[in-house]
């Protein structure tokens, strides 16, 4: 209810944004709640209850908070094959070692793309702070309006967590008997293995040995000292398998995109191709950008402007880029940033204390 009660102005406009959307689009309130329900029904009764709470806590019917919740599997149904997949998110996710930053600790960052209508609803970007229950970690959740998973978010330990979307390497339909692997990223990260970015993504794929995913997704993690990600596919065949971009050895920098990188996946999941020529192209980028970071210089302002290079000029910023987000492990301040705004600090880590979390 606390959610909803704060953020009650914020949640009552998104509403409005993405109803009048929905109309435009010719999708009808009936279609809508129907999706919604069937997105919600994948999800833990710990996070169905949080939604419920924060429509009675915001006054929202709780219809319209459920819509909101789904807001992203709205736009458009996924497809069913990767050739119809152009146009859905597809993100980038950017980890910096301690040996090219100034201070020796991992800076970490991404750029969340989706387009219209979530440009305009980004820019009430909201960063919320989940109090521990019994053994469970802090988080924050950095999503828009009304959205109760983890789309990004970093936890009390200073690991942070989030996901590119994966369809076009593996999976390609929505596993519908599957819990939502969204929500199973947030409990992961709540969970006493989440100490470092390596257990965090540990605890995801043990969740996802039990339950399955829903999406097919790249989820990746950095903390101070390294990164990873663990490549779901929602079709159980193919499974997950995670990717280190440095092996045993020194962290490395690592760039995720929306393709698997894992080798060992060899001709299971069709290799990047015309139809993923943007992804390619924000990966090939970023690589330049990084390879030309002398060590120990980069900072986490230089990191922002990086991020915020067009992809016509050699950088990942693109026409559906809706905001942007770096984590500085040295100081646990996160930087947002939604387009055509400024970035603006949140000192996490003070909060987390402060509070007790």
């Amino acid at each position: 209810r606390g959610y909803g009660a704060a953020l009650r102005a914020e949640l009552w406009r998104t509403r409005e944004t993405l109803m009048a959307y929905l109309k435009a689009e010719g999708v009808g309130y009936g279609g809508a709640l129907e999706q919604a329900d069937a997105f919600m029904a994948r999800f833990p009764a710990s996070w169905r209850q949080f939604v419920e709470g924060y429509a009675e806590g915001a006054g929202l019917p709780a219809g319209d908070a459920r819509i909101l919740h789904a807001m992203e599997t709205l736009r458009k149904p996924l497809p069913a094959s990767p050739a119809a997949s152009a146009g859905l998110a597809a993100c980038a996710f950017v980890y910096a070692p301690p040996g090219l930053c100034q201070a020796s600790s991992g800076l970490i960052a991404r750029n969340y793309d989706y387009g219209a209508p979530f440009a305009a609803i980004a820019q009430r970007l909201v960063v919320a702070v989940l109090r521990p229950d019994g053994r469970a970690r802090s988080i924050a959740l950095i999503t828009m309006p009304g959205q109760a998973y983890c789309a990004s978010c970093v936890n009390a330990a200073g690991v942070f967590m989030e996901m590119n979307n994966g369809m076009w390497s593996g999976g390609h339909w929505t596993n519908v008997s599957a819990t939502s692997l969204l929500a199973q990223m947030a409990d992961a990260m709540r969970t006493p293995a989440a100490s470092s970015a390596a257990g965090a993504l540990a605890a995801v794929r043990a969740g996802y040995t039990r339950h399955g995913a829903d999406f097919s997704l790249i989820v990746n993690a950095g903390d101070a000292t390294g990164s990873g990600s663990l490549e779901v596919s929602s079709n159980a065949t193919l499974g997950a398998k995670p990717y280190v971009p440095h092996g045993s050895g020194t962290p490395a920098a690592f760039i995720s995109t929306n393709f698997y990188q894992n080798a060992s996946w060899g001709n299971a999941i069709p290799a990047p191709s015309d139809r993923e020529a943007l992804s390619v192209t924000r990966f090939r980028n970023l690589a330049r950008q990084l390879a030309a970071v002398a060590p120990q210089s980069l900072t986490a302002h230089a990191l922002q402007a990086l991020m915020g290079v067009g992809i016509n000029d050699g950088g990942a910023v693109w026409a559906e880029t809706i905001y942007q987000l770096v984590y500085d492990t040295a100081s646990g301040v996160l930087w947002a940033r939604p387009q055509e705004s400024a970035w603006t600090p949140i000192p996490l880590r003070e909060i987390f204390m402060d509070r007790g979390l």
